[in-house]
């Protein structure tokens, strides 16, 4: 666990302003992920197959390349992952008095 020590005069308002901000940036995430995954599911009824389906074709080389909204939706996947990585950063860190 990685610990961090902020000085200042005012160290209310500072953990106020942390708290403040990290919330916000969670909100933030939590809606992308929640447009992400919609554009997912999207793809996923459009073509009748899940993504970890598509995952699976790409995987195994039997995925069409040359269909853009294939690499797009690969891409939505992605994108899903790093803001959940980014997201749980976020909801492990403590502020403490």
């Amino acid at each position: 666990m990685t610990e961090l020590t902020i000085k200042s005069d005012r160290p209310d308002a500072v953990r106020s302003e942390l708290r403040s901000a990290i919330d916000n940036q969670v909100r933030a995430l939590r809606d992308s992920i929640r447009r992400t995954q919609a554009n997912l599911s999207s793809l996923e009824q459009k073509y009748g197959f899940t993504t970890a389906e598509l995952l699976n074709r790409e995987q195994q080389g039997t995925l069409d390349d040359d269909n853009l909204e294939f690499i797009e939706w690969l891409g939505e996947h992605r994108i899903r992952g790093r803001l959940q990585d980014e997201l749980e950063v976020l909801e492990e860190i403590h502020i403490y008095r």
